[in-house]
């Protein structure tokens, strides 16, 4: 039988206070992401506004479109600040489906 969520929620949720906790943050964008996925409702958003905080801050663009993808997935809004800083990671990206599907989602 398959695992809920809830069962994959918590070792997720040890490994995003170990990376907050240990400083090693490099992963935690996609990390956030997968709660994101997993959780649903409030909590999704939440996840997804951090990971887009720290993936921006690493200057990861490829995080921050996979994390715009999974928004748009969710039917989940971004802000005027997400628009503008998804808008400057798509120009930095090169094709991909995700950077598509971002594209694609917001017409950019």
């Amino acid at each position: 039988a398959a695992a809920s969520p809830e069962v994959a929620l918590g070792p997720l949720d040890d490994e995003i206070a170990h990376a907050r906790d240990s400083g090693l943050t490099y992963w935690l964008p996609e990390l956030l992401r997968r709660k994101a996925l997993l959780a649903g409702d409030k909590v999704a958003g939440h996840a997804l506004d951090e990971g887009f905080e720290v993936a921006t801050k690493q200057t990861a663009h490829m995080l921050i479109l996979r994390n715009v993808a999974t928004r748009l997935d969710l039917g989940l809004p971004l802000s005027e600040s997400q628009d503008q800083q998804t808008r400057a990671s798509a120009r930095k990206v090169s094709d991909c489906a995700v950077r598509r599907r971002v594209v694609d989602g917001l017409a950019l």
